[in-house]
């Protein structure tokens, strides 16, 4: 059978395709400016970000997160040990707060060479842990710190294994920020790299054990007091 299309649309005229590309090429243009005002002083220097990314500032503070784990205020650390997951080193932690007495999971991926890039750092967790996700969410705190707000947006869900079930908090604490996606890292990394920086960066993940009847949002204010005190000592203590 032949498919013919009876109502051909119209070509746009040039004058048309123009207006059409026109704002595109100014973006590109305008990115291109950019990325020269920032680059091409590097590369006289011989500091071509590319060729050699600038070095992390505090790695061996991160280095040592892998062995001793984070030390959170109003929490207590009942076991820290270094776990395999996905091939790499994570910290993991069993803590306990003044007012929760049910220990609770953190693992912690610091950034660990000028190379290191976020990736699979939840699909490592979620092939470790062999469970089933539920429900996901976002969940965005502004975290006080040092009288400045630090925004942190988290992936948020509920994840069920054969004998627990557990609300899991993952984000990625950056020096600024926190994010869920490897994405947003990239980019702000790349823009500091202009101008002669780096962005570092911790992978987080909490798995707080719940019941499988409870509603993942009667764990959203645990969540919320986990993701302030996680990234602020991360500040504090890494960055």
């Amino acid at each position: 059978m032949k498919i013919s299309d009876t109502n051909p649309q119209p070509i746009p005229s040039p004058t048309t395709a123009s207006r059409v590309s026109r704002p595109h090429l100014v973006m590109v243009i305008l990115l291109a400016i950019v990325l020269l005002v920032g680059a091409v002083p590097q590369y006289i220097q011989g500091a071509w970000s590319w060729r050699e990314p600038p070095a992390i500032p505090a790695l061996s503070e991160m280095l040592a997160l892998t062995r001793n784990g984070l030390e959170l205020p109003g929490w207590t650390t009942q076991e820290q040990t270094e776990v395999r997951l996905g091939g790499q080193g994570w910290s993991g932690q069993s803590i306990i707060g003044d007012d929760h007495d049910r220990p609770i999971t953190l693992l912690l991926l610091p950034q660990k060479t000028i190379r290191d890039q976020p990736d699979v750092e939840w699909v490592d967790v979620s092939g470790q842990m062999r469970w089933k996700m539920g429900t996901m969410t976002t969940l965005t705190v502004d975290v006080q710190h040092d009288g400045q707000t630090i925004p942190v947006s988290a992936r948020f869900f509920q994840a069920f294994t054969e004998h627990q079930t557990f609300a899991v908090v993952q984000w990625y604490a950056l020096d600024r920020e926190g994010t869920p996606t490897p994405g947003r890292w990239f980019w702000l990394d790349q823009w500091a790299q202009l101008r002669g920086q780096r962005v570092p960066w911790v992978a987080v993940s909490l798995l707080i054990p719940v019941s499988p009847l409870r509603d993942l949002e009667d764990s959203e204010g645990l969540a919320t007091t986990l993701i302030e005190t996680v990234q602020s000592t991360i500040m504090s203590d890494v960055f």
